[in-house]
């Protein structure tokens, strides 16, 4: 059997326009710039379902066994309400790395079909 790999990795910084409605007697100013990466989370089906998983970490990887389902990931950004998702698509296993050695995210990786 033949095994395929994917990447993956979340944009490391999205440009985000965040506004609010009028707000009566209140001036408004946004702070725009850039967002960076906060966390990716990997979810069996669609992230709406909230089926998220946790995985083992292994010598600074996180490690992902999977099932029948699609798999989906979903990339959070600091100070923002903006989330990206996309489906990876039926996959055995991903590893993801951390962003940064100390924080106890993901936010790059391989699945393997």
């Amino acid at each position: 059997m033949l095994v395929s790999a994917l990447m993956i990795a979340c944009p490391s910084a999205i440009r985000d326009n965040q506004g609010v409605s009028n707000i009566e007697g209140w001036n408004v100013r946004v702070a725009g710039g850039d967002r960076k990466l906060d966390y990716m989370e990997v979810f069996i089906g669609h992230p709406s379902r909230r089926r998220a998983l946790r995985p083992i970490e292994e010598n600074g990887s996180f490690v992902w066994s999977l099932g029948e389902d699609d798999v989906w990931v979903e990339c959070r950004y600091r100070n923002s309400a903006v989330i990206l998702f996309r489906s990876v698509g039926k996959v055995e296993s991903c590893v993801f790395t951390r962003a940064d050695p100390g924080r106890r995210i993901a936010a790059k990786g391989e699945c393997n079909s």
